[in-house]
């Protein structure tokens, strides 16, 4: 099976610490919103792990799982943000911290496209890129804030465009963040 290509954009966000340890599930359910979203049924969970990443200087809890098909890839990050940065003053100012470990300025990444939006009433970013490198990625990431978690969900592939194709838009479309009952 050829393994998903999984680049450094999304790998780089945050960067894991060395201790192997593992957040307790809880920590993940603070948030008043559940992510919920449908992955094509043709994708296969190959990854689930929890653990810690550095953000800012900080221990931050992460919830990662990926799937694959071929050389095509989902992965769901699910990281739970210090308080600090939800005191910032605008969504831009969190979101270019959510960004800033990502490598957008790796001189073979092409930005397509980036924009911002909402969705259920959470502000969200969403980006499409790809590496011009042989064997590079194209992928479309978005992200979302909901206090105390931020969610960033990408779909990653060698083809060329993944953002049109079918299981990458109805990957994207099933996305939703539920307020918690």
């Amino acid at each position: 099976m050829t393994r998903v290509i999984v680049s450094a954009l999304i790998l780089a966000a945050a960067q894991p610490l060395m201790a192997q340890e593992e957040p307790p599930e809880d920590a993940f359910s603070h948030s008043s919103r559940d992510l919920v979203f449908h992955v094509p049924p043709e994708f296969q969970l190959v990854t689930q792990n929890r653990g810690y990443v550095n953000v800012a200087g900080q221990k931050v809890p992460r919830f990662r799982r990926i799937w694959q098909h071929g050389s095509d890839g989902i992965i769901v990050n699910v990281a739970v943000w210090p308080q600090a940065v939800w005191h910032l003053d605008t969504d831009k100012e969190r979101f270019d911290l959510v960004l800033a470990g990502m490598q957008l300025s790796d001189s073979t990444l092409k930005l397509v496209s980036r924009h911002s939006y909402e969705l259920d009433g959470c502000p969200a970013e969403s980006i499409t890129c790809f590496f011009a490198r042989p064997g590079g990625t194209s992928q479309r990431m978005d992200c979302f804030l909901a206090e105390p978690n931020v969610f960033m969900l990408a779909y990653v592939s060698s083809k060329q465009s993944s953002w049109d194709d079918p299981a990458s838009k109805a990957f994207f479309h099933s996305i939703s963040l539920k307020p918690k009952k």
